[in-house]
């Protein structure tokens, strides 16, 4: 069985889409047995990032990242068994609906991601794509996956019972060999991290309201990690808040890097405003790593953290609020201590590997029964 992932973005590119396109991609290239099969063979087209398929020409409208697209798909499509597509990808999704224009039915998986919401000028394109032009695509797939139902019941898809019927939840994983809880930690630092690119196109992951909370958090210090062209406003706002000596903008890090901040924090922040935001990979890499997270109660999200077990979930854009939970937590050490390991527990339940054994059972099961 040859399967052909296809992906807007992959490492090195750093988002919660690339990371969990990688990974399934590792995933499930390297578990060539498994009981419903002898083997699969798998590639990746990655617009941006590695891809196992080189010298294809990509193509990307400026300012919109979801609008890449490889046109070769088309022919490409041809020497495949099934099509698994990371969604929202909006150019690659218009080039395997004329590849089975064209006659290349071959069995599709959507990996449904998110909705796409955006603000400004982008607001209006986003809402007439998902008004009339992602159902009509999203009626092709055979099986569409979610990473929580949650998020599923509260997204486009719900408007939809002939799309929720084909929804099948496979939650996104993590490496907790790589990322685990440091030994020793001093508990009284009072260290926050935040984790998310800096850019446009990220603006719903709410560094504006935490730092806004910030002011009412004295004492703490705040890490943010990730870069984009965001970040200048970002730091003058941490100026003139008066809180820029306690924030600390360490901009892109190394994959070897990273696991360190994650040790060296007391408690992971995620402030996303809206269903933009639809699992949170970073909560899972946070949990691994013994760290219990204040995060916005929002679909997917409140899948991840468990109010008052791991974590402690706030309205979204409330910044009195995300103030009020974040010294509940930093001033009551045991009871971080508490949920850290709590957080680690949830985090061993689920892997990457599960997640790629569970997608190759869903290969098998559309290869069998193809349609629609």
């Amino acid at each position: 069985m040859r399967v052909l992932q296809i992906s807007p973005v992959a490492p090195p590119q750093r988002s919660g889409m690339a990371n969990a396109a990688g990974e399934i991609y590792k995933m499930t290239k390297s578990a060539v047995e498994l009981s419903l099969t002898d083997g699969v063979e798998v590639d990746l087209v990655a617009a941006f990032g590695e891809s196992t398929i080189g010298g294809l020409k990509h193509w990307r409208v400026p300012g919109a990242g979801f609008l890449s697209f490889t046109p070769a798909l088309v022919s490409l499509s041809k020497k495949y068994d099934v099509m698994h597509l990371h969604y929202p990808c909006y150019g690659n999704a218009l080039m395997v609906s004329l590849a089975r224009m064209l006659g290349n039915k071959q069995p599709l998986v959507v990996s449904y991601h998110m909705d796409t919401v955006g603000r400004g000028l982008r607001r209006p394109i986003f809402w007439l794509h998902a008004k009339f032009l992602a159902p009509r695509f999203l009626r092709q797939a055979a099986v569409i996956v979610v990473a929580s139902r949650d998020y599923a019941a509260h997204s486009l898809l719900a408007a939809y019972p002939e799309l929720m019927a084909k929804v099948v939840e496979i939650p996104f994983g993590v490496d907790a060999a790589r990322f685990h809880p440091a030994a020793g930690k001093d508990m009284a630092a009072k260290k926050i991290l935040f984790a998310a690119a800096l850019d446009e196109q990220h603006y719903f992951k709410g560094l504006d309201v935490l730092l806004q909370a910030m002011v009412a958090v004295p004492g703490a210090q705040l890490t943010v990690v990730g870069d984009g062209n965001l970040k200048g406003k970002y730091v003058k706002k941490a100026e003139e808040l008066k809180i820029g000596e306690r924030v600390h903008f360490a901009g892109r890090v190394s994959d070897e890097d990273l696991p360190k901040y994650y040790q060296d924090a007391d408690l992971f922040c995620s402030a996303s405003l809206d269903r933009s935001e639809a699992y949170g990979i970073v909560l899972m890499e946070a949990a691994a790593s013994g760290l219990p997270a204040v995060a916005t109660a929002i679909p997917g999200v409140r899948t991840v953290v468990e109010d008052g077990e791991t974590g402690l979930l706030v309205p979204p854009n409330d910044a009195g609020a995300l103030a009020e939970a974040l010294r509940d937590l930093l001033n009551d050490p045991e009871l971080l201590k508490k949920m850290g390991e709590s957080a680690r527990k949830f985090a061993l339940t689920r892997t990457w590997k599960s997640a790629g054994d569970k997608y190759l059972e869903i290969y098998n099961k559309v290869l069998s029964n193809p349609s629609p």
